[in-house]
């Protein structure tokens, strides 16, 4: 599938299809002697496409993580955001958006639903989410502080992040591990910071429960979202096209479709789409123009007789 581009701001323009050239009006066909023309011409067909529109957040900050690690619970105590927070997993099935603010700095994080395995190919909620992670310039990575193996889990999750789109894992990533109110897992910090330095980012120890921690990782976050350049323009350049028309000395053929005498001409299958070849005058005034255009020599070359049918483009008519 290819991307045509994205629109990010307020007065982004994507050009997704191009018209087609507009026809000759019938004052084009106006001369001295003929000031009330029948004829017009019939414009071009514009582009047509099947196009997949996707809605992205645009977000600072992405928090993702396994079920039931406590980003809600997190995402109440630093911005006005009310998600559900539940002690079962799956409280929150679609991104939940939240502004932090702190003195004159703020960002925009958005808390994504729990990430399981499979979920880069749509299971559980999978791609739905995933792909509001684009706009993201920080990910936090949040972590059960409980669970057996924390560096299992974010491995898992990461494999599901960049089987989505390994870009992701290139921008700036903090891990948070969660419920450190518990006695078990604060006595676990100690290893948890072992275990945890090989990913080679920072690492914030927290209660999304007291707030303990959390201010620390809000002033991480701030001074990384500064840090972090903003990201190009994902709109291309617009591109300089130039739409030809059809060349009007391209020389009429007829070909015979059994009895039928059949005009191969783009202009004239143009002119007679419009054409009201009931009134005399149109008729008149057609053959006229067919023999300004060479096409009634090519058809008499080609043996018509009055009253053969000639079909230009989709209209029959009685040769006269």
């Amino acid at each position: 599938m290819t991307c045509l581009g994205e629109i990010v701001s307020e007065g982004d323009v994507i050009v997704a299809a191009r018209g087609g050239h507009g026809g000759s009006g019938n004052k084009r066909f106006a001369t001295p002697t003929n000031r009330t023309p029948w004829l017009a011409e019939a414009g071009l067909p514009g582009e047509l496409k099947e196009l997949v529109l996707e809605l992205r957040m645009k977000i600072d900050v992405g928090m993702i993580g396994m079920p039931n690690a406590g980003k809600s619970q997190l995402l109440q105590k630093i911005s006005k955001a009310r998600p559900e927070v539940a002690g079962y997993p799956f409280t929150t099935t679609e991104p939940a958006p939240g502004v932090v603010t702190r003195e004159w700095k703020s960002f925009v994080i958005a808390e994504l639903p729990g990430i399981l395995p499979g979920a880069n190919q749509g299971n559980s909620l999978g791609r739905s989410f995933l792909r509001h992670l684009w706009r993201a310039k920080v990910i936090v990575h949040l972590l059960d502080g409980s669970v057996e193996d924390p560096s299992a889990t974010i491995t898992g999750v990461n494999t599901e992040v960049a089987a989505f789109e390994s870009s992701f894992l290139q921008k700036p990533q903090v891990i948070v591990v969660n419920k450190i109110d518990l006695p078990a897992v604060r006595a676990r910090i100690p290893v948890l910071r072992r275990r945890l330095a090989r990913y080679g980012v920072s690492m914030h120890f927290i209660s999304a429960e007291t707030g303990e921690g959390v201010e620390e990782l809000v002033e991480q976050i701030l001074q990384l979202l500064e840090e972090t350049p903003p990201e190009p323009n994902p709109l291309p350049p617009p591109a300089v096209v130039r739409l030809l028309r059809q060349s009007r000395s391209a020389e009429p053929q007829v070909v015979r479709d059994g009895l039928v005498f059949v005009v191969l001409s783009p202009k004239a299958e143009r002119m007679v789409r419009l054409a009201d070849l009931r009134r005399f005058q149109a008729r008149l005034q057609l053959r006229q123009m067919l023999t300004r255009l060479g096409i009634a020599k090519a058809l008499e070359e080609a043996g018509v007789q009055p009253g053969d049918t000639v079909r230009i483009g989709v209209v029959e008519m009685k040769w006269e």
